[in-house]
């Protein structure tokens, strides 16, 4: 499948302001890089200038209260994303969507909500895929395990949805991840190739 634009075609850095709030214990969390990462996803993607978002790690109680109260399933999830401000879009949203030109003016993206200890299960359970196209999990980052690599994951999965992405079809499941594992090669470098440091180095005490 042919994407629209590749991750060349970007904003500047400078025009997005990514929150980043640590609510949890369970794992350590690189604060700058993941806040670097969801700003080179709404740059890739021409979010409008001035564009915010929080990226919030929370944990499995948290995760699995509000995957209750937000989406009715009784059970913990790994990611949930509110978008807030979709004004910037416009066409199919069943496929790709389509961006106005970015605009001056600031614009709320909305919060991505992870829970690493979810991610870390998920991390295990996964393992064993590395070539699936949905779950990356070999990246080119020192002393990065496999559960890193599911929240690289998760930052880029949730950052697409407040970009107004989804699954609820074959079409747009399909250029969703896609997108994924775009952005973090590009990010990354070569997501199938390169070895995995030690399983869990970054867990706390």
């Amino acid at each position: 499948m042919k994407l629209s634009h590749s991750a060349d075609n970007s904003c500047s850095l400078d025009d997005y302001l990514v929150t980043v709030a640590n609510q949890q214990s369970f794992w350590r969390i690189e604060e700058p890089l993941w806040a670097d990462l969801a700003r080179r996803v709404l740059s890739w993607e021409m979010a409008p200038k001035a564009s915010e978002m929080c990226l919030t790690f929370v944990s499995k109680q948290k995760i699995a209260e509000l995957n209750l109260t937000h989406m009715g399933h009784n059970e913990p999830t790994d990611v949930l994303a509110f978008p807030i401000d979709d004004s910037w879009l416009s066409g199919n949203q069943s496929a790709r969507p389509a961006p106005h030109p970015p605009r001056p003016a600031p614009c709320l993206l909305g919060d991505v909500v992870i829970s690493p200890e979810v991610a870390y299960h998920n991390a295990i359970k996964y393992r064993h895929s590395p070539n699936s196209l949905s779950r990356p999990v070999r990246l080119s980052q020192p002393d990065f395990d496999e559960t890193s690599a599911e929240i690289a994951l998760l930052v880029v999965h949730g950052t697409l949805h407040v970009c107004g992405y989804d699954h609820d079809t074959t079409e747009a499941h399909d250029l969703m991840f896609e997108l994924q594992q775009t952005y973090l090669a590009n990010y990354f470098g070569d997501t199938r190739q390169l070895p995995l440091a030690t399983q869990g180095s970054k867990r706390k005490p």
